[in-house]
């Protein structure tokens, strides 16, 4: 037997061996490989699972801080109504003192002619009947007179005595009630430290980036300085909101392009894969295809028809209407919007649910909140000292939006801060008084 033949038949035995050796190894390798790829498949599913937790509990966190900030926005304003009552009281209180104290002295003096006069007869009293029966119609005439003087002394006296005790109790009563402003102060202080802090947890569960935010206001800032007035700042607002709208919606027609190409691209691999009788790819593309079947979600807002909140907005801030809607101004004008004179640091919420389409300072209306509310129309506050929200963020009603400054801008009032309320429909101011749900008391 030849060399050549021995070799020949050693590699077709050696190939007989290595045949099932090398397909049970294949076999090990599908198999690890159909492992890894059935725990790659469960791990994705609960990590998915845990981002949905995570996504859940996040917006369950945000609701419920949206709730105490609201909760502690309107308990502020009750406190702030409270202590501008109790101010109010502190003040008619002082004036009744005043007044008891004028009328104490005026008695005083009444009374110190009395016994003047007392004094004055006691030194020279009238002629007795006796040793001088001509002079009878004097003593008589004296006698009167000394009979009203005494009268009018205990009458003084018991007036005086009921005015003194009337000025104790308005003491007490001042002193009880100035003590309770500044318990009411204090208690003022925590509330707002409070929803400070609520305020920055809410920036923090934010689903906004710090830079999207920061361009945002670029945008507002750009927006506010080509502006030259209101009309214009809303006619350069709408023209962005449009453009965005614009570019949104083709990028939503994009994304939506490009799920239902990558949906039909999975079927395909699916029927593929079907006739494969690949099992974990079937369950893998099962899994993304379900995925996709899912359009993305939108949050809608809802509102409420403006037209059909009349009689129910509150008003944005505690304090006292200086103006109506087209009663005349310092300078004769007839005013666009409401004046509300409101306490220092005052908290200012939202009258109504909506859009913030502009939330910064514009030129000589300083720090200007612009909500659209729907059907075209819109809520304009001016004055405040600090501002709480940002652009295209979406507020409901008693939502705090910011809070008013220490002191009055220059020239304003007496030093009171002034906040400016505006309703306009389209581009026009209009009355607001029909949709307030109160009164604020006018000076």
């Amino acid at each position: 037997m030849s060399l050549l033949s021995i070799f020949t038949r050693f590699l077709a035995i050696s190939g007989l061996i290595l045949t099932p050796l090398l397909a049970f190894a294949a076999e090990n390798d599908n198999n690890t490989d159909l492992k890894n790829l059935e725990t790659a498949i469960q791990t994705g599913k609960v990590k998915q699972q845990q981002l949905k937790k995570t996504a859940a509990q996040i917006a369950t966190e945000r609701a419920e801080l949206n709730q105490q900030i609201k909760i502690a926005a309107k308990q502020i304003q009750q406190s702030e109504a409270h202590l501008s009552s109790g101010e109010k009281k502190l003040i008619i209180l002082s004036d009744e003192e005043s007044q008891l104290k004028q009328q104490y002295n005026h008695r005083k003096n009444i009374l110190s002619r009395l016994l003047s006069a007392l004094l004055k007869l006691e030194k020279n009293p009238p002629p007795a009947l006796l040793t001088k029966p001509d002079d009878a119609s004097n003593a008589l005439r004296s006698a009167i007179i000394l009979g009203k003087i005494v009268t009018e002394v205990k009458g003084q006296t018991d007036i005086i005595a009921h005015n003194l005790k009337n000025l104790t109790e308005i003491r007490q009563e001042l002193t009880a009630q100035q003590d309770e402003l500044l318990s009411n102060t204090k208690e003022l202080r925590k509330q707002r430290n409070y929803i400070a802090q609520l305020l920055d947890q809410k920036t923090a569960l934010s689903t906004k980036t710090r830079d999207e935010i920061a361009a945002e206001q670029q945008k507002m800032a750009s927006l506010g300085q080509k502006a030259k007035n209101i009309r214009d700042l809303f006619d350069r607002i709408e023209k962005q909101k449009q453009l965005e709208l614009a570019i949104s919606a083709r990028l939503a027609a994009e994304k939506e392009t490009k799920r239902l190409r990558d949906l039909e691209t999975k079927r395909l691999a699916l029927t593929l894969a079907q006739q494969e009788k690949d099992a974990a790819q079937v369950a893998q593309i099962q899994t993304s295809i379900t995925l996709l079947k899912k359009p993305p979600l939108r949050t809608a807002h809802k509102l409420t028809a403006f037209t059909k909140l009349k009689n129910k907005l509150p008003y944005p801030a505690q304090g006292n209407l200086l103006r109506k809607f087209g009663q005349n101004d310092n300078q004769g004008r007839a005013t666009k919007g409401i004046t509300i004179a409101t306490r220092a640091f005052a908290q200012i919420t939202s009258p109504a649910a909506g859009t913030i389409l502009y939330a910064r300072n514009f030129g000589d209306y300083g720090n200007l909140v612009i909500i659209d509310v729907g059907q075209t129309y819109k809520i304009l506050l001016t004055g405040l000292g600090q501002i709480a929200v940002t652009a295209n963020q979406f507020i409901e009603t008693g939502d705090p939006i910011g809070i008013m400054p220490q002191n009055a801008v220059s020239g304003a009032g007496n030093g009171t801060p002034i906040l400016y309320v505006e309703f306009r429909k389209i581009d026009d101011p209009i009355d607001s008084g029909p949709w307030w749900e109160t009164k604020l008391s006018q000076n």
